[in-house]
């Protein structure tokens, strides 16, 4: 027998009116009565009547609103790219997917930006999250009033949220070390040229990657720790700083989506000698440098998986009242290497 919203109601002795504002986000109903009706629905698989859900949508004109952290760069086009994907399926149910830039990497606008986007009345957000107090706070204080709320693509610890959607970054670091280690067969001086460790996700891949070499791999050494900027000149500097400070290096674990830069700063500062590259993503200057061998390998994470997916989940949300079974949602990492490459697309 199919279950009501009266079934429910008499379950959790609320009324029907209840149950209903509380599966559908709208009106005033006490958080722990709200989750508590969530819960009690999810348990029982109530489904609801997906015709007259969408119709009732597209009476409301829900809107999700997605919070970015920086302006652009190459890995987040991909990411929004997912993202559009998905707001063109659920248009017909009148959802709207608005998308908001940040200044690179300010806690302030972002956290100007939700508000924002909460004075226009969304009804779910996909937030980057910059590592700041302000953004888990203000995270925290959405959830904990029952606004869902998806991390996509970096992590906050001590954050409540409805879902992250990214990478696993402990366990991208072990296979990046795994990797290093079979390419250089155990005996290396690394340099690291990460993306900035405001973002906690990157540090949590380097921490791993080094405990890794550190407990398996001694013959590794890690030289240096750079964080490189989101533009091209500020990453020519940082690498080339790394470069000329640590002259030892002979292998590196490069990480800046600004890749002509860094290369040419890493070539000028080692002219013809050898160095071994292990790049992250899979933008259209990394392609070319696996095809020209400039780079051994790559570690890539989906990014339209993973912004398609977060809006997937608050889709699913909005409509059904469906939570994710597991709220770490990771995307597939995988290894590629030139002959994954298919020329004829370049």
């Amino acid at each position: 027998m199919a279950i009501t919203i009266k079934k429910i109601a008499e379950i959790a002795g609320v009324s029907a009116g209840t149950v209903d504002r509380a599966l559908n986000n709208r009106g005033r109903v006490k958080p722990e009565v709200a989750e508590r009706i969530r819960t009690l629905a999810q348990e029982l698989n109530y489904q609801p009547n997906s015709v007259a859900k969408s119709l009732s949508i597209k009476n409301k004109g829900l809107k999700i609103a997605v919070i970015l952290h920086i302006v652009r760069n190459s890995f987040f086009d991909e990411v929004i790219q997912g993202i559009k994907k998905a707001a063109k399926e659920i248009s017909d149910t009148g959802i709207q997917v608005v998308i908001k830039t940040c200044k690179d990497f300010d806690a302030d606008y972002q956290l100007k930006l939700i508000e924002e986007a909460l004075s226009e009345d969304v009804k779910a957000m996909a937030i980057v999250p910059i590592n700041s107090p302000l953004i888990k706070n203000k995270i925290n204080e959405l959830t904990e009033n029952g606004f869902p709320v998806v991390l996509l693509t970096a992590i906050l610890e001590d954050t409540n949220y409805l879902a992250y959607v990214g990478c696993d970054y402990r366990r991208a670091g072990k296979i990046l070390a795994g990797l290093i280690n079979l390419i250089t067969r155990g005996k290396a001086n690394l340099g690291v040229l990460s993306p900035t460790f405001q973002m906690c996700g990157h540090l949590y891949r380097v921490n791993s990657m080094c405990d890794y070499f550190s407990t398996h791999c001694p013959g590794i050494q890690v030289s240096s720790i750079t964080e490189v900027p989101n533009d091209e000149i500020g990453t020519y500097m940082e690498v080339k700083k790394m470069m000329e400070e640590h002259s030892d290096i002979d292998t590196i674990l490069y990480g800046s989506v600004a890749v002509k830069a860094g290369f040419r700063a890493i070539r000028e500062c080692l002219g013809e000698k050898p160095v071994r590259i292990v790049a992250l993503d899979l933008s259209d200057d990394i392609k070319e440098a696996l095809l020209t061998d400039n780079i051994i390998a790559t570690l890539i994470q989906n990014p339209k998986d993973q912004g398609y997916r977060a809006i997937r989940i608050l889709f699913e949300f909005l409509t059904s009242n469906k939570k994710p079974k597991n709220p770490l949602c990771y995307i597939n990492t995988e290894i590629i290497v030139k002959e994954c490459i298919n020329e004829a697309e370049m």
